[in-house]
């Protein structure tokens, strides 16, 4: 079953929307890209790979902790904006597809296992990351706040196919001013 594209909407807008929480710059947000992909987010991050070979001092290692659990959080966006919006998790998240988000997480948990020793567990262990990473980017996109906001730029990712960084953020400033500065969509 190929998810529908509200629901790919909301996916893609998780990794975008806790990305920007992390204070990640947007390059883009699309559904239906081309590349047989059914969406797609992309930010500028913290490269994984240089953080598995940067050489720190033991005061800089929580810092490199966090960048990485960060970029593990925000894998899991996706599905856990689908678990707040939809209750659950649709068909897109299969380990086994070399281009799901759940196998990228994988794939990172792997590399950062190899340097565990030298930074120490992740602070959610290694049992179950990628539920516990759900939980972390769901305790950033709290449902009463993101749900009508996850609303109101899926009507424009759907419409569009694809937000640049410079219209995904005019897209949120325009939500914030006319809904959460006028109390609507706020408590």
């Amino acid at each position: 079953m190929i998810l529908d594209e509200r629901r790919r909407a909301i996916h893609e807008l998780g990794h975008a929307l806790v990305a920007m929480s992390f204070g990640w710059p947007i390059v883009n947000v699309g559904i239906d890209i081309g590349d047989h992909s059914l969406g797609a987010t992309q930010v500028v991050h913290p490269d994984e790979d240089a953080l598995l070979e940067v050489q720190v001092s033991e005061d800089e290692q929580i810092t490199v902790r966090e960048k990485y659990e960060q970029l593990l959080i925000q894998l899991a966006a996706g599905s856990a904006a689908e678990e707040l919006i939809y209750g659950g998790i649709g068909d897109s998240g299969d380990p086994y597809v070399p281009t799901s988000d759940r196998a990228k997480f994988l794939d990172l948990i792997d590399r950062w296992q190899l340097r565990a020793t030298d930074y120490g567990a992740l602070r959610f262990g290694v049992d179950q990351p990628f539920a516990a990473s759900t939980q972390a980017a769901k305790a950033i996109m709290t449902a009463d706040f993101y749900e009508p906001l996850f609303d109101f730029l899926a009507g424009l990712l759907v419409k569009d196919r694809l937000l640049t960084g410079p219209k995904f953020y005019e897209a949120v400033l325009q939500y914030w001013q006319s809904h959460v500065s006028s109390g609507v969509g706020s408590e």
